[in-house]
């Protein structure tokens, strides 16, 4: 189970390396049947409204969840209280087989990049090299499959946010041949409308760790970390074991949106992989500090020296919070008011929290070796009364 207790993930430093497995596309059908609620055309024109709210492998929505386990692709009904595979096939035996023709089986598919707008789904998918990217879009039924664009050579793909009808993708190149060389993160900007993309932004160095994506106004922010030494100097220094580190640094950019010039930078970085932007702030972290940059004064606030984990939300008032105690093993909410900058206790508990969507609070278990999902009435959840807590049923696996 993926590690949300508020740690960054490991560096994507040269030293380290990449295993890069070549990932093939597949069609991904999508048909949630009966567990469609009645509303559901409904909320899928709300989802053009809002950018897209993602996890790990998972992505979150008024009425459910969709999400990636084990290749396959799941659909979480708050409707039916299901969780079950999206294939719709008739007396489907869900194999894992490339030849088979389940719509919920994607082979070897690239979970970070994914989600459902309106009545299409996007997704990225390699080739046999590993470093030819594209990206795809198919209808809900998994029918008409079509390839977008040919992203620019990459040997990660680290994110993507949807915006509207504008896609964001991060990616890194690095050529392993060649060890002197620079490392490139960048980001292509690929409009789903006219279906025209472009190198949005590129920056240069020996390694990158990326943080996160989020759209201010006018200003997509984003979160690196980026190494100035190349391998070789790494090993010749191998005695210090903190060289690397020393000569890494820790960057908030904000981004013009639609020329990708630098219009803020900040020393800091998304805690948990995520950057929030709630009523004109955007909300990061330096060390344990939580702090707030203002767009308007462009002055930045400390909200908090307690490292709190940020929560994904499409809230426009209140900004989400949790923190960790590693004595008790319990987890605290919390709900952060920027119309007046205080900052409240909801509950404590043992769930992990993922996101806050529209009126929905989504859930999943802090234990076990597989991830399991769970949701709440946000009007419950803010008296700090989180009793009434559904967890899904699985149907299959």
């Amino acid at each position: 189970m993926k590690n949300r207790t508020g740690k960054n993930n490991k560096f994507l430093f040269v030293a380290v390396g990449i295993v890069v497995i070549a990932l093939v596309c597949v069609v991904v059908k999508i048909n949630f049947g009966s567990r469609k609620s009645t509303d559901n055309k409904k909320s899928e024109q709300k989802a053009q409204l809002h950018d897209s709210i993602t996890g790990y492998t998972e992505q979150y929505f008024e009425d459910g969840i969709l999400y990636v386990d084990d290749n396959y692709m799941r659909f979480c009904s708050n409707a039916a209280n299901e969780d079950g595979l999206i294939c719709a096939r008739p007396n489907c035996k869900h194999q894992k087989s490339r030849t088979e023709e389940c719509g919920a089986y994607v082979d070897n598919i690239n979970t970070t990049g994914f989600a459902k707008r309106g009545d299409k789904i996007y997704y990225i998918g390699a080739g046999d090299t590993g470093e030819d990217y594209s990206l795809y879009s198919e209808d809900l039924e998994g029918q008409n499959r079509k390839k977008l664009v040919k992203l620019p050579k990459a040997n990660y793909i680290f994110e993507a946010l949807y915006h509207d009808n504008t896609v964001y993708i991060a990616y890194m190149y690095k050529n392993y041949t060649d060890d002197a060389s620079k490392t490139t993160l960048g980001i292509y900007k690929y409009d789903t409308g006219s279906e025209q993309g472009n190198v949005y932004f590129e920056t240069k160095a020996y390694g990158f760790s990326f943080d996160g994506m989020v759209m201010g106004k006018d200003t997509l922010y984003m979160s690196y970390v980026c190494s100035n030494v190349s391998n070789s100097d790494v090993l010749k220094h191998k005695s210090d074991k903190y060289y690397e580190r020393k000569h890494s640094r820790k960057f908030v950019k904000g981004l013009d949106v639609k020329s990708g010039k630098e219009k803020v930078s900040l020393d800091g970085y998304g805690n948990n992989n995520t950057l929030l932007y709630v009523s004109g702030k955007l909300f990061y972290n330096t060390g344990k500090d939580n702090l707030y940059y203002d767009e308007n004064t462009r002055e930045t606030q400390k909200i908090s020296g307690d490292n709190l984990i940020p929560v994904k939300s499409t809230d426009k008032q209140y900004a989400y919070f949790m923190s960790y105690d590693k004595k008790t093993k319990k987890r605290t909410y919390l709900r952060y008011d920027t119309s007046n900058d205080e900052m409240n206790i909801i509950a404590q508990g043992d769930y992990i929290l993922c996101a806050v969507y529209e009126d929905k609070v989504y859930l999943s278990n802090a234990e076990g070796e597989k991830t399991e999902y769970s949701y709440i009435a946000l009007y419950d959840f803010v008296k700090g009364d989180i009793t009434g807590v559904k967890k899904y049923k699985s149907m299959w696996g």
